[in-house]
């Protein structure tokens, strides 16, 4: 068929196309045959499959990995049992089913709950998941419009189908423990074993992949390319800060910069384990450090001596009731680093605090642990 279309035998020789990519009526006849090699694989699909495309929309808002879990946590609901085998999704805003389901708008309720976790946290949010039916997707429609030699022929769906295929090609890596994505396409191991390369200063570059679906002549292909990024050494923080720390100039507003976002695994409280005996990890998201203005208008707010302050200068508000524990002092004020629970919202002005009890103290964050 590229034969055909390259030399003028599809019957397009009498139509005048306005382009400025000339004709190659010799297209074949002289030079040596060569193989090319491509970075590219046949992606083949049943004739007859029939794939049906709805939109999500989560109320609340999530987003990122909380956005992810959620609709992780709907394709595991009993009411998609069903067709839990059948389904794909990005993880964002849309799902691809191979059936189609029993109502074209459903509304599920998903009670969150952390990677790991067996059952949701007491007081844990709700969200209210609305599926909708957007269209009806036919590789057979795909398939004809590829082998079509009419360079007037179109096809509606053509970029919902390739949308579904990008989804089906990419919802592993983005449902897997091991790999980690960004963006899209780009997936990286994370097996101890994976092609890495130390960068210094605290980053390791990953050699992983992108791959995308694209629309050829008479078939349908998988472009796979080689693609790398940088991610942060996994490790201790005061270690990561270490190797940082050589690197960097412009003092501790540059080590704010580096560290903002950082999601990092607290150590000190006692593990939790799921009925699977896995571990259930309290992972924090780092806001910044500690500035004398964190907590502005709360009754006690933290004291900061000053910017990016260690625990032996940052003090919060105890009070002296007995839910004073050791998991207080990230909670009030962050330490050398400010974190935030995992998909909530960091401490910081205007932020409303229970009304206070007698016999309160400030104590610093040094103090406090090691009197615990």
């Amino acid at each position: 068929m590229e034969d055909a279309l390259a030399t003028g035998k599809s019957g397009l020789g009498p139509l005048s196309l306005k382009t400025s990519t000339p004709r190659r009526p010799g297209f074949g006849t002289r030079g040596t045959t060569v193989t090319l090699w491509a970075n590219y694989v046949q992606l083949i699909a049943a004739p007859d499959l029939t794939l049906y495309r709805y939109a999500l929309a989560v109320s609340p808002n999530a987003t990122g990995r909380k956005l992810t879990q959620i609709i992780r946590l709907l394709l595991e609901s009993p009411e998609l049992t069903e067709f839990r085998q059948d389904m794909v999704s990005d993880f964002k805003s849309t799902c691809v089913s191979r059936q189609r389901l029993p109502k074209d708008d459903i509304n599920i309720t998903i009670t969150y709950r952390a990677e790991a976790e067996d059952e949701p946290r007491p007081g844990a949010t709700s969200y209210k998941v609305h599926i909708l039916y957007t269209n009806t997707l036919s590789v057979a429609e795909l398939t004809e419009y590829l082998t079509s030699t009419d360079l007037a022929a179109g096809l509606e769906n053509k970029e919902p189908l390739i949308q579904a295929f990008n989804i089906f090609l990419n919802h592993y890596a983005k449902s897997a423990d091991n790999i980690g994505t960004i963006g899209s396409a780009r997936a990286f191991s994370l097996r101890p074993d994976a092609p890495k390369w130390d960068l210094g200063g605290g980053l390791t570059a990953i050699r992983g992949f992108f791959a995308s679906v694209r629309a050829a002549t008479c078939r349908i292909l998988v472009n796979v390319n080689v693609t790398n990024a940088a991610f942060y050494n996994d490790g201790p923080l005061d270690q990561l800060i270490t190797a940082f720390e050589p690197q960097r100039r412009g003092g501790k507003f540059r080590l704010a910069s580096f560290l903002k976002q950082v999601r990092v695994r607290t150590t000190h409280l006692p593990e939790k384990k799921n009925r699977a005996g896995e571990v259930i990890y309290q992972v924090k998201t780092i806001m910044g450090l500690a500035t004398p203005n964190d907590g502005h208008g709360l009754t006690h707010p933290p004291r900061v001596q000053h910017f990016g302050a260690g625990p032996k200068f940052v003090e919060f508000w105890l009070d002296s009731g007995p839910s004073a524990q050791p998991g207080a002092a990230t909670e009030a004020s962050g330490g050398q680093a400010k974190k935030k629970k995992k998909g909530g919202k960091g401490g910081g002005p205007n932020v409303p605090s229970a009304p206070p009890s007698s016999g309160g103290r400030y104590i610093s964050i040094y103090d406090f642990f090691l009197n615990s």
